[in-house]
């Protein structure tokens, strides 16, 4: 029987001075690597029924398309609860919107014909002429300047011709008579309009932002096989961060499994490498498989490292 006096190592090299042993030391370390192999498959079967690298990468894509849906049917029902506070019959004054459109108007037209920004005065001449719109144009007009702000701010960052500081400015200023005129319109009725607004463009923008960001793209984009090494890198989290965001943590379980599965076979034949396993857990760090593994998870990968790291001793 092994105490914690006498070592595996131990055994191992009185087995070696054994005349004729050969065959024990081959049965001795077979033992030891079948222990490892079960240990990787207890762990492996933590989390659930494995799948091929393609397929766990459609299933988390799945996973994401399905957010996606919830986050939009939420933020449809935000907007709608929103709506249902203005009477059908109300038109939102816009008296903010049309004296700052009638000011910047007059400013571009002093300016000479040949340098005045034809756009930015058709828009203008239109604002000036809106006394007063009903919900759905109300914020159908405002998500447009809210578009046509953010694609102007993209294209000046970008450097795309014809792209005008004034349009962005234009937007920009407009909007913010409109946020007034909503204001006014929401203190004069009770307040519920406005922040119920506020509420819905919050979640909204939130999660375009999440959609819309560069991480984010990268992984919807990528190729099935490859999405575990697109989403977890050696001490890097913000990939991680965003996906988590992105499908949440049930939806998270692909990736685990298909990086557990990587890490745990990377022996001849696939087969579990103690060195390779604890070398890839340590480029990886912490904070980078913090993030990937809760706290039990996380647990039971380190039990397995620990006991893998003693039957080699």
């Amino acid at each position: 029987e092994l105490t914690g006096s006498q070592t595996l190592a131990q055994v191992e090299a009185s087995l070696a001075r054994v005349p004729g042993s050969s065959e024990v030391m081959r049965g001795f370390r077979a033992g030891r690597q079948e222990s490892l192999e079960q240990g990787k498959e207890a762990l492996l079967g933590q989390f659930g029924q494995r799948a091929p690298r393609a397929a766990a990468g459609r299933e988390f894509q799945e996973a994401a398309i399905k957010r996606s849906k919830e986050l939009n049917k939420r933020a449809t029902a935000l907007y709608e609860n929103a709506r249902s506070v203005v009477p059908e019959t109300d038109l939102i004054p816009t008296e903010n919107l049309a004296s700052r459109a009638a000011e910047m108007l007059k400013k571009e037209l002093r300016l000479p014909k040949s340098t005045q920004n034809k756009k930015v005065v058709a828009l203008l001449t239109d604002a000036t002429k809106t006394a007063g719109v009903d919900y759905d144009s109300f914020i159908a007009l405002r998500s447009r300047l809210g578009q046509l702000a953010a694609d102007s701010d993209a294209g000046l960052r970008q450097g795309v011709k014809f792209m005008s500081s004034a349009e962005s400015g234009a937007y920009k200023r407009l909007l913010g008579g409109m946020e007034k005129d909503l204001r006014a319109y929401s203190d004069k009725t009770g307040g519920a309009v406005k922040d119920a607004l506020d509420i819905a463009n919050a979640f909204y923008k939130e999660n375009k932002v999440l959609w819309n960001g560069k991480a984010v793209r990268k992984i919807i984009n990528s190729n099935p096989e490859e999405f575990v090494r697109v989403i977890v890198k050696p001490r890097h989290v913000a990939e991680i961060e965003a996906a988590k965001r992105l499908v949440g943590d049930e939806g998270m379980m692909p990736v685990k499994q298909a990086f557990l599965e990587e890490a745990l076979s990377l022996g001849p034949n696939r087969s579990f490498s103690t060195q390779k396993f604890t070398s890839l857990l340590d480029r990886y760090g912490n904070e980078t498989l913090g993030t990937l593994f809760n706290q039990m998870e996380l647990y039971s990968i380190n039990q397995l490292r620990h006991l893998s790291t003693f039957i080699l001793k």
